[in-house]
């Protein structure tokens, strides 16, 4: 992918795609902006609490909030929101993990009143393109084993279960592009650590 495209896509994402759902309404997905540290933490608190348990990469006070947005044009992270009529009614990222870079940690969480509307599938096609065009080997999610919803999503997007957590209540699921998949075939040596098991 050449730097003019990945640089368009950076461009769009600024300004914002309009995006379609199920229902007929449009939204409109960007990039967060540093601003938005009061309108993220609005939309958190206005999410359901069976949402809120799915949705778990941080705690849901004003100051996670802030520290989301002011991380918002870090190069070790993708993070994007879905508004419509000015108010972010989804929020969906991709953060380096401290152990594989490479394979960065996917969150994604969607407003109550637009579940079951096509947005999410769609928010999970822009991270993933996003960490191809930045050269990821792929991404990796942890997800509910009962979230049987966002379990079949993520399995029709390519994502595999590679293991569980800790605590054994989520699966930990990976999705590996191929055409990195094919660089790995070709190493000698590849060093495998059990990292994966973070909760």
């Amino acid at each position: 992918m050449s730097q003019a495209l990945e640089e368009d896509l950076d461009e769009k994402l600024k300004e914002g795609i309009q995006l379609s759902l199920r229902n007929g309404l449009v939204v409109m997905v960007r990039k967060l902006r540093r601003t938005d540290g009061e309108s993220f933490y609005k939309f958190m608190c206005n999410l359901s609490p069976y949402s809120r348990s799915m949705f778990h990469p941080h705690p849901f006070d004003k100051q996670a909030a802030e520290r989301a947005a002011a991380d918002a044009d870090s190069p070790n992270s993708c993070r994007l929101v879905a508004t419509y009529s000015d108010e972010i009614i989804a929020y969906a990222c991709w953060t380096h993990h401290i152990f594989r870079s490479h394979f960065p940690i996917v969150s994604i969480a969607v407003a109550d009143a637009f579940q079951n509307q096509g947005l999410g599938r769609q928010l999970m096609k822009i991270l993933i393109e996003i960490a191809k065009r930045r050269a990821k080997r792929g991404l990796e999610l942890d997800v509910y084993k009962e979230n049987t919803r966002a379990i079949h999503l993520y399995e029709s997007l390519g994502f595999k279960r590679i293991g569980e957590t800790l605590d054994k209540r989520q699966y930990v699921m990976r999705l590996e592009f191929e055409a990195q998949a094919d660089q790995k075939n070709g190493r000698g040596f590849k060093f495998m650590l059990s990292f994966w098991r973070r909760r």
